[in-house]
């Protein structure tokens, strides 16, 4: 899987709002089984639509179901974006459009996160801007 790069912030006269930050060093695949009452045992925020980060319409992990295979399996975090679902990539989809992805998917899938994510976006924004 070719790994998506987050979206680009929002125009600005600050010209390192438009870099980046390189997030491949964080990418990590995941299988995850599907519970069929429980789903995958998480939330999603974001999408196109509803930005989440600002400048990235990507899809982060906001909650994590205690009892479910997300928090069983233990690899994945608050913040964590999910980059693609098995060869379905999640940039650029809005928030409706990423839970029915996930809706229809079912038995064990691939997911393709972007570790700690929100955290690095974050970051990178509040340096850029008090620079």
């Amino acid at each position: 899987m070719s790994a998506p790069m987050p979206n680009t912030p929002p125009d600005s006269s600050n010209p390192e709002l438009k870099e980046i930050p390189d997030l491949s060093q964080h990418l990590v695949e995941i299988e995850l089984e599907k519970d069929p009452e429980k789903g995958f045992g998480f939330n999603i925020v974001g999408g196109i639509d509803e930005p989440y980060v600002p400048g990235c319409s990507g899809i982060f992990i906001s909650r994590i179901n205690p009892e479910g295979p997300a928090a069983k399996d233990g690899r994945l975090r608050l913040g964590d974006r999910i980059a693609m679902l098995n060869d379905i990539s999640l940039s650029f989809k809005t928030h409706s459009d990423a839970v029915d992805i996930f809706r229809q998917a079912s038995g064990k899938v691939k997911l393709l996160i972007e570790q700690d994510a929100e955290s690095v976006l974050l970051s990178h924004l509040i340096y850029a801007l008090t620079r």
